[in-house]
């Protein structure tokens, strides 16, 4: 996962710069809302997770790409449009795609993925007592 997500930041950075230069919206919006998912792959191989559970960080990952795409897809796709498109509870289209697509699911999808993902990489409870008695005696002065 760590090549494929190298790869693909490399040749991502330079299109969405020719893709800005340009003036072509949705390359670009589609590189610049991938770039950051390529990101969090690169360090979900980098902290070791995508060596212990691979197709679970492949999942999430592509699940939280899916998402983010096609929210902001649509949102491009409704630019100039608001007149035509629903208004539900007096918010435009747009807008509910932006709460829901691109914060609510997100918010819910990666806390959860990270929990799944790194449950074994925090302190346990024996280094946490250790750490609780080097801070006693560091506060004795025993150093």
């Amino acid at each position: 996962m760590r090549r494929s997500a190298l790869v693909f930041l490399g040749i991502a950075s330079p299109l969405l710069l020719v893709s800005l230069w340009l003036g072509a919206a949705a390359p670009f919006v589609v590189l610049a809302v991938a770039f950051p998912v390529g990101l969090m792959a690169l360090g979900a191989a980098r902290g070791g997770a995508g060596r212990r559970r691979p197709k679970l960080v492949a999942a999430v990952l592509i699940a939280l790409l899916v998402i983010l795409e096609v929210s902001f897809v649509a949102m491009l796709n409704l630019r100039g449009r608001l007149e035509e498109a629903a208004w539900p509870l007096g918010f435009p289209l747009a807008s509910w795609i932006l709460l829901v697509g691109v914060g609510l699911l997100p918010l819910l999808l990666i806390p959860a993925a990270y929990a799944t993902l790194f449950r074994g990489q925090g302190l346990s409870a024996e280094d946490l007592a250790r750490v609780r008695e080097a801070g006693r005696r560091q506060a004795r002065g025993g150093g």
